[in-house]
């Protein structure tokens, strides 16, 4: 996932979530890596929770969220993908 999700905190790494009443929910992580703008994620995120990924400065737990338009990179699905063996 894009590294810009992972948010630097006094208790350690944490990303927003988006909940289903579009409230904000902050949710601490485990990063494995970041490399080139993306971040591998070892713990604290779920296949298919959606991610606040730009914008976080503004928010803070429990407030509303306004999703993007289609084809913008306000919020992303969290999904599984294979290691790059390469």
């Amino acid at each position: 996932m894009p590294a810009s999700v992972v948010q630097r905190g006094p208790d350690g790494d944490f990303a927003f979530i988006i909940n289903e009443d579009l409230t904000a929910q902050v949710r601490k992580i485990k990063v494995a890596q970041i490399d080139r703008g993306q971040a591998l994620i070892d713990e604290g995120l779920s296949p298919g929770e959606r991610v606040v990924v730009d914008g976080q400065y503004k928010l803070q737990a429990g407030s509303k969220v306004k999703l993007p338009e289609a084809g913008n990179a306000g919020e992303r699905s969290i999904s599984r993908s294979k290691p790059n063996r390469g």
